[in-house]
């Protein structure tokens, strides 16, 4: 049997534990999802995300048992913890020296099979774990075996993130008291930055996650609820960027429709209430001129106000699109069936930091406003007739023709023929991510875990590579310095320059260099990766 850990090993974890600040919190939607499809999975009728403690192991999710926490003791979930296992699994617990005198064996959920992943800190340190059991004895495969490690990936990831965004409230919670707006912008880059890092894995994983578990029941609903939801979050950190001078995202001509129609997708899971949401969208609008990321900022955050305006309880919320007569601009209107805004409430509804829910940040209509004043629009907001409110938004309208939009399926990509590409990425994550995408695709990889790593390989091995997916913000040798050191070597590799900052705050665009350098802003999607690489391959051909 497994002896404890040192007192000072087990402090650290505990302590790494600590750090997350997610034991004893609220139930997550996201969590909820990894654990039913880590059940419907293997075929079990329980899993869970749980957290051991000093004392206890608590279940941030929890599949087919009512209970929060159990006592800490040896044999499942604490061991898995306390050992240097991958993987830990027992196909029938009654035989197992270590497990079958332990009391979830001997009475319920009466555990036979047991199969878990540890979640593990990027120190290290082994905080919890995703685990599955069930009542029945069960053999367990390779294949299972390395989707669980995957999926313990992402189960990290999110908690990572979740501390980040975290951090990122509270950071503006400091700000609303003290008014600084000026460090806004300064603060919020640097979180957004490390908070798209977070998602970058999170989107990624899922994709490669999609391809290993074709054909497993709603499998991909679920990942396609996760993708939503990170596709939402993604735009969490912009909010304040957006306030404090926007991102540099390059303005297009756009459907307003279809910007109404992905936000409500995206958002929607944020919704958990009995609001009915209903969509009138105008036929035969004309674009408007914009960005697109901010442009859905405005929508989400107008929808987010309408729902809780309505409160759990229920009520209507209408979205509605359409052009104004007589003008060259067309309206947006989101209308609540909520109690309405006294007009003090309406007067400050637009200031900086007020709010009037307990727990408002009070800048989601300020960045509107904000937002769409940069687009040459208005926004204003009116009283319903008795009750409810409507925000009026209107844009100006653009003649110019609609620019293709969405992301190419990898299907219409031109697939690797073994060219070799270096990563470069000092979060692991990501580069094996990255990796793992480039090489199903067709492309060799070598992999480079900072700057100084990767100079030694352009200067031993340069006619090797065909090209290189570089990251902008790396520990002591960065992406600006590599770029630099290539020029000096004359080489004219292309770069995929990579970023969770907007591409203007990399100011790689200014520099004199002669190799082809292309921006991929983080996260990103597998078919934007891999249309960057082929762009750049097909300008070294040409």
């Amino acid at each position: 049997m497994p002896t404890s850990p040192p007192a000072t090993e087990e402090q650290a974890r505990l302590e790494a534990l600590e750090f997350f600040s997610i034991v004893d919190t609220e139930k997550e939607r996201t969590f909820d999802m990894i654990t039913e499809m880590l059940a419907q999975m293997l075929g079990v009728p329980h899993a869970c995300v749980s957290l051991v403690d000093r004392e206890r192991v608590w279940f941030k999710s929890i599949v087919g048992i009512d209970a929060d926490e159990v006592p800490r003791e040896p044999g499942f979930c604490s061991t898995l913890v306390e050992s240097s296992e991958t993987v830990r699994y027992i196909e029938d617990a009654r035989t197992n020296p270590e497990t079958r005198n332990n009391s979830l064996v001997i009475g319920g959920p009466e555990i036979r099979f047991y199969a878990g992943a540890p979640l593990c800190t990027e120190d290290g340190h082994r905080i919890g774990t995703l685990c599955a059991f069930g009542p029945e004895p069960r053999a367990f495969g390779e294949i299972e075996s390395a989707s669980l490690v995957n999926l313990a990936t992402l189960v990290m990831h999110e908690i990572d993130s979740r501390r980040v965004r975290n951090e990122l409230q509270r950071t503006e919670e400091v700000l609303a008291a003290s008014q600084r707006l000026d460090s806004l912008g300064l603060v919020a880059s640097g979180v957004a930055h490390d908070f798209n890092n977070l998602l970058c894995a999170i989107l990624g994983n899922t994709e490669l996650l999609r391809e290993e578990l074709v054909g497993v029941e709603r499998v991909h609903d679920l990942l396609q609820e996760i993708e939503d939801t990170g596709k939402r979050a993604t735009e969490l950190a912009s909010q304040v960027l957006a306030y404090a001078g926007g991102d540099g995202e390059p303005i297009a001509t756009l459907d307003l429709n279809g910007i109404v129609s992905d936000s409500y997708r995206m958002a929607r899971s944020a919704f958990e209430s009995q609001v009915r949401i209903e969509l009138e969208l105008g036929q035969g609008l004309l674009p408007v001129r914009g960005q697109a990321t901010a442009l859905r900022q405005v929508v989400v955050n107008l929808l987010t106000n309408a729902v809780q305006a309505c409160d759990r309880a229920g009520g209507e919320v209408r979205v509605r699109t359409c052009p104004i007569d007589e003008t060259e601009e067309v309206l947006l209107s989101v209308t609540d069936s909520g109690p309405g805004l006294s007009d003090a409430v309406k007067r400050k509804a637009f200031e900086p930091f007020f709010s009037s829910k307990p727990n408002g940040r009070g800048l989601g209509l300020p960045i509107c406003k904000r937002i769409v004043e940069q687009h040459a629009g208005s926004i204003d907001i009116e009283p319903g007739k008795g009750s409810g409110t409507t925000a009026l938004v209107r844009l100006p309208r653009s003649s110019a023709p609609l620019e293709p939009g969405g992301a190419p399926t990898t299907g219409s990509l031109i697939s690797g023929r073994g060219e070799s590409i270096l990563v470069v990425d000092d979060d692991p994550a990501i580069r094996s991510m990255v990796q793992a995408h480039l090489e199903r695709a067709g492309y060799a990889v070598v992999a480079a875990a900072g700057g100084q790593e990767a100079i030694h390989l352009l200067q031993e091995h340069f006619a090797e590579f065909r090209a290189v997916v570089l990251d902008w913000s790396m520990p002591l040798v960065n992406g600006e310095r590599v770029l630099d050191r290539m020029s000096e070597l004359d080489i004219h590799l292309p770069v995929i320059l990579s970023s969770g900052h907007p591409e203007h705050q990399t100011s790689q665009g200014g520099r004199n260099r002669e190799m082809p350098v292309t921006f991929l802003k983080k996260p990103f999607a597998r078919a934007d990766l891999l249309k960057r690489v082929n762009t750049a391959l097909g300008e070294r051909e040409g």
